[in-house]
């Protein structure tokens, strides 16, 4: 034993010898080690769905802005024509430039005015009008992975941004309307009257 009467456990003494811990001793320990880890995963788990939540809240508000964004780059008029070069991957996000020759294969009928002269196959995805907006946010530097979820949640494939030279595709979601053709006098008349 040492001087404050505890016995003293090193490799010459035999553990046989020594008496075990009284059960109702043992029994308090693990009870209080159990209510101590259970009390600490309580309080751990509300730590984290309270960051959770905080970061859900977040979530929301950059999304809130980002359609206020969205919303301002589209009232701007003319904003289709500016170049933006982008410092990160210049080749993959510029616009390429227009088709010169036109083809030959497709026949024009006088009956179906063409909007452009150039055909559908032509047209890359990035020049499309109901795609270019999402490149030109990307370009100004909104995270791609923000542009895909909004492009997700509008019903459009996201992939499209990996390969802005991929053809268009000749028929829309929003059946061969864009966004960018719609007049804002347009949206506001029903709230006129």
């Amino acid at each position: 034993m040492d001087g404050n009467g505890l016995p003293i456990i090193g490799p010459s003494v035999d553990k046989t010898k020594i008496e075990p811990i009284h059960q109702k001793r043992l029994i308090a320990f693990i009870n209080h080690f159990l209510t101590t880890t259970v009390s600490f995963l309580n309080t751990f788990s509300h730590s984290v769905e309270t960051r959770l939540e905080k970061c859900e809240g977040q979530l929301q508000k950059m999304d809130a802005a980002l359609c206020i964004l969205e919303a301002k780059l589209n009232s701007i008029a003319g904003l289709e024509d500016v170049p933006v070069a982008t410092p990160e991957n210049p080749p993959e996000f510029t616009p390429p430039p227009p088709p010169v020759a036109p083809v030959t294969d497709v026949p024009s009928s006088a009956s179906e005015p063409q909007p452009n002269n150039a055909t559908p196959a032509q047209t890359k995805i990035s020049q499309d009008p109901q795609y270019s907006r999402f490149f030109r946010m990307v370009a100004v530097g909104v995270p791609l992975q923000a542009v895909k979820q909004k492009m997700h949640a509008e019903g459009l494939d996201p992939g499209i941004l990996d390969d802005p030279d991929a053809p268009a595709p000749t028929n829309t979601s929003l059946g061969g309307v864009s966004v960018a053709d719609e007049k804002p006098e347009d949206s506001d008349s029903s709230f006129s009257n």
